[in-house]
């Protein structure tokens, strides 16, 4: 989700993308916008267990922090990656938004255009970008703890811990405030412990743990598989016991013991089996994550649901939560929701709109340019 994911902390034996990771978001970015489309019932409490605090691990095992990097220049390359796509992609989701409400005849005025960038710029949960901007805000937070135990694995692990408990506190006793929090927090609290945890999958001082785990494709799918199997199963407790799982938009955590031990075990499991799984189509599919984020509810889900199957919608939500027609239409929906944002992906990353997305604007539009700079300059010297 963060484009800043092209490159491998200092001290991996990788320096080159990982195609695997790209593999991991196309997978968990599918499993988000299924679980979005199906709504409700006892598979989201699966899906959610997982699917959002392994963007988290991805960044954390990815995370170039660079040797004496200062807050400042840590920053300005961070608000390169996230806030320039959330303010861009921000305006399309706002003006999308404006559009189907004048389509159902809904009163659009100043104030509501205005009240919307107002809440993209609090970061209030307004539209899926405000999972952007609790990336952005995690990131921060490690590179805190990072900086507090000058980057040893010992005082960067505690410093790390103090966070994780500094959430729990912060969730059990001000939890009915969560979602007015600017920016995040509360679920970018809990997201600096996953990141915490990417990075020390990555640190070198964990080699043979990874090395292990990674040694062949069928190796990773094997312990991949038995470690995601144990999150759902811990996820499976809490939900039949206290009828509760993780859910990050709701500020919903409890019960910790539980959600967080499942998160861990759902991510590092994801994560291995799309170690097992890369190919060069999901892994080119993953780089399209940050736009299949910001638009599938806010264009994709609404197209599907109230204009192009809204009978077919509304009688199947019918027949109950867990019906296996609602497993088809959300699959439907869910590849629907594909064809309808990768050619706006296209659009974005290969044209000169690329820097909306924090990508870099493909070498020939330059060359274009300056051709046609050229032809510019040779006609007026001519005159």
């Amino acid at each position: 989700m963060d484009n800043s994911i092209n490159t491998v902390k200092e001290t991996s034996p990788v320096h080159k993308r990982l195609t695997y990771v790209d593999t991991c978001k196309f997978i968990c970015i599918f499993l988000v916008m299924y679980a979005h489309a199906r709504r409700n019932g006892d598979v989201i409490s699966y899906l959610y267990s997982f699917h959002l605090p392994v963007f988290f691990f991805l960044n954390g095992l990815t995370l170039n922090i660079r040797e004496d990097e200062t807050l400042g220049s840590f920053l300005e390359r961070k608000i390169k990656s996230y806030l320039i796509p959330i303010f861009f992609l921000g305006l399309m989701s706002i003006t999308i938004d404006i559009g189907f409400r004048y389509g159902t005849h809904q009163e659009v005025s100043w104030k509501f255009f205005v009240d919307s960038l107002v809440g993209l710029y609090q970061q209030e949960r307004m539209y899926p970008l405000w999972f952007v901007g609790a990336l952005f805000v995690s990131d921060i937070l490690f590179f805190l703890a990072y900086q507090a135990g000058k980057g040893k694995l010992i005082w960067t692990s505690l410093f790390s811990l103090l966070i994780l408990t500094i959430a729990i506190l912060f969730n059990k006793y001000f939890s009915s405030y969560n979602r007015k929090i600017m920016w995040n927090l509360d679920a970018a609290l809990f997201g600096a412990f996953f990141v915490y945890l990417g990075w020390l999958f990555n640190h070198h001082q964990t080699i043979k743990i990874r090395s292990f785990l990674l040694k062949n494709r069928l190796w990773a799918l094997l312990w991949g598989s038995i470690l995601l199997a144990l999150g759902l199963l811990l996820n499976w407790y809490n939900y039949q016991t206290y009828h509760l799982h993780l859910e990050m938009w709701g500020g919903q955590y409890q019960k910790y013991y539980l959600v967080i031990p499942s998160a861990i075990l759902g991510s590092l499991g994801a994560y291995l089996i799309s170690f097992a799984l890369d190919n060069k189509i999901l892994a080119y599919l993953g780089q399209s994550t940050l736009i299949l984020l910001a638009f599938h509810q806010i264009l994709a889900n609404r197209l599907f649901q109230d204009y192009i199957c809204k009978n077919w919608v509304n009688e199947t939500f019918k027949l109950g939560e867990n019906d296996y027609h609602i497993a088809f239409l959300a699959l439907t929906e869910t590849l629907f929701d594909l064809g309808i944002i990768l050619p706006i992906y296209f659009l974005l990353a290969y044209t000169p709109l690329a820097f909306m997305i924090h990508k870099k604007i493909p070498s020939w539009w330059k060359e274009k340019y300056l051709q046609v700079k050229d032809k510019i300059r040779k006609r007026t010297d001519q005159a």
